[in-house]
């Protein structure tokens, strides 16, 4: 289900100050209350303005609505342009041409059709003994393509079953994707810092990276990256961090694990925790191998989703 855009509801930009939002629904709660507008649909478009302004205006709902409406912007696929013709316009003396043509021809059509009804009641009987020479091959015919097409379908009712299981391990996101930002909210950037680190996914299976600051145990930044891709972390906070995998295959947005956590791994699904940690400074570029068993120890499902 869909949620509306307070932002849009309220008139105002993604990027929008707390006063900004004040000073918008002030506006609109005047223009829309029902005191001075009785209207049902002012009533109506009043209590969308005052849900948008309690969401916006309160910090941590804010950032869980930001949250999930990036996770939606994720998921909504890309707006393909529009490949018809071209868009033609007629003058009004086109244009009464063409409705006059237009008419011309359904009269003809109509005088064709009763010239044609006319000659059946006149034209002779059907010959039966032809009519049946006729039509018996053809419905000899007729069925034994269908008995073909039966015979074919239920032969490669196997094979198809094999290519369905294969597309089904292939995964919907592509590298760097983030897709638990619901969860473990938006991902924190030290603008200042030059500390990157690249992790390498040379294992045959994707995987999604969680960052966990040590020791408050926070996952500031998590990304999914493919078997065989890497990917740069870059503009690092400072500190120490321990490193959470998930490994699988067929990665679904639609598949829901415990609580709120929507999106997981259809096949393999494994987590594992890096046995030790890593400390970065400022300008510290960390390079960090993934393998599915060795160098960490296998945890649980709701340890590996554990936020504070």
């Amino acid at each position: 289900m869909s949620q509306p855009d307070y932002y849009t509801i309220l008139g105002l930009p993604e990027s929008a100050t707390t006063d900004e939002i004040k000073a918008a629904y002030r506006k609109l709660a005047k223009l829309f209350h029902p005191d001075k507008n009785p209207d049902s649909q002012t009533g109506e478009k009043f209590k969308q303005v005052k849900e948008a302004y309690e969401v916006l205006s309160h910090p941590q709902k804010k950032q869980r609505y930001d949250a999930r409406r990036n996770y939606q912007k994720q998921l909504k696929p890309p707006v393909r342009p529009n490949k018809r013709g071209k868009d033609y316009f007629f003058s009004e003396q086109q244009y009464k041409q063409r409705r006059q043509q237009n008419e011309q021809y359904r009269k003809q059509t109509a005088a064709r059709r009763q010239a044609d009804s006319n000659n059946t009641g006149k034209s002779k009987p059907y010959n039966e003994t032809r009519y049946i020479l006729y039509v018996v091959p053809l419905a000899v015919a007729l069925l034994f393509i269908i008995i073909g097409r039966f015979e074919t379908k239920k032969e490669s009712t196997s094979s198809a079953n094999t290519k369905e299981t294969r597309v089904n391990k292939h995964s919907s996101l592509k590298t760097s994707a983030s897709p638990w930002l619901f969860h473990f909210g938006q991902l924190v950037y030290d603008n200042n810092s030059r500390s990157v680190f690249k992790i390498n996914n040379p294992t045959p299976q994707d995987a999604v990276v969680c960052l966990v600051q040590e020791p408050e145990g926070k996952v500031i930044r998590h990304h999914f990256i493919e078997a065989g891709y890497y990917m740069l972390f870059e503009r690092m906070p400072e500190g120490r961090y321990g490193i959470r995998t998930n490994f699988g295959q067929g990665f679904s947005p639609y598949e829901v694990l415990y609580d709120t956590i929507y999106g997981a791994f259809t096949q393999n699904n494994t987590y594992r925790l890096f046995k030790e940690s890593f400390l970065t400074g400022n300008a510290d570029t960390l390079e960090i191998t993934l393998q599915l068993t060795a160098g960490s120890d296998s945890i649980s499902c709701q340890a590996f989703f554990s936020h504070p």
